[in-house]
Order: structure tokens, then C-alpha cells, then sequence
């Protein structure tokens, strides 16, 4: 089974607040792959940003910023928001060697680098909200078979216990 990555609350990050997060992100943990250590989160200082995250996978880790309105979210758009930056995580690699593709085909500042930049950007963005969609969709499902299977489970149980 894949390591889980540690998470480490820095800063200001409310303590209250950390079981809330512990809980809503353990079951995606894994979707950040093997290389990364630990995610450490933080409260983001720009009111206008719900949540960003900044991936340094030389170091193993990642940064989730939150602002202090994302607590204020219902539950599912909590859940929405963290798929949403842990899939960052994921994208991040490919993203980064695409960059650098563009960086060494086109010359930096040229009309043509800037445009492909900018596109190449917005698809990145594009994927890793595509992705994190479909993984709140299989979460989602996962969520719901757990359900009917401890139902199931209660069931037999208690059918077991009547006959005894």
C-alpha cells in the first residue's frame, strides 16, 4: 500500500480546525502519489483567494493554502476545494515538464511563448479540474457502497442476534 503523506498544520492555522481538515481529506490522500512526504497547510493571507497550493516536490512536500471564508463553506464544497488542490499535486509534474518544454522551443518574452504559456495554463487547469471532478465522483460512490455494505452488515447482524 502507498504511503500517506503526514500533514503538518504551520503558522496561524487554527487548531480547531485541524480534525475538521483531518477528516475530510484523509480519503484522498493517496491521489497525491508516492513522492510526497508531507502536505502542510496554512492560512492563506489574501481574503480573495479561497485556497491555492504551491507543490516543491525537490523537498517532498506541498503548501495548502486556505482562507479563513473556506470554513465557512458547506461540507461537500470543502471537500470539493481539497480534491481540487491535492489534485494540483498530481498534475504538477506534467505541468512542470511542459513548462520547460515551451521554455526551450520558444523564446522567453516572444508573442508565441507567452500565448502557448498562457494556453498551456489554462489546459493544465482545465485537466486538474476534469480530474478532481472525477475523483469527488468516485469518492462519492466509494462513500455510498460503505454505506450500503455496513447497512447490509447491520442487517445480518441483527437478524443473527433475533435468532439466538
Amino acid at each position: 500500500m502507498q504511503p500517506i503523506p503526514k500533514l503538518e498544520f504551520l503558522d496561524d492555522f487554527p487548531s480547531s480546525k485541524e480534525e475538521e481538515i483531518r477528516k475530510l481529506i484523509q480519503p484522498m490522500l493517496r491521489i497525491v502519489g508516492r513522492d510526497m512526504d508531507s502536505l502542510n497547510f496554512r492560512i492563506n493571507s489574501d481574503p480573495d483567494v479561497g485556497a491555492e497550493i504551491s507543490v516543491m516536490r525537490r523537498y517532498h512536500t506541498a503548501h495548502i493554502y486556505l482562507s479563513h471564508a473556506f470554513f465557512f463553506e458547506k461540507k461537500e464544497v470543502k471537500k470539493k476545494i481539497l480534491l481540487h488542490e491535492l489534485t494540483h499535486v498530481l498534475v504538477d509534474k506534467v505541468q512542470k515538464h511542459g513548462v520547460q518544454m515551451i521554455d526551450a522551443y520558444f523564446e522567453e518574452g516572444s508573442s508565441e511563448h507567452s500565448l502557448i504559456r498562457v494556453r498551456f495554463e489554462e489546459s493544465a487547469e482545465e485537466l486538474t479540474d476534469a480530474l478532481a471532478l472525477a475523483f469527488l465522483d468516485i469518492l462519492d460512490e466509494l462513500e455510498e457502497l460503505r454505506t450500503e455494505i455496513l447497512l447490509e452488515a447491520k442487517t445480518l447482524i441483527d437478524g443473527f442476534d433475533e435468532k439466538e
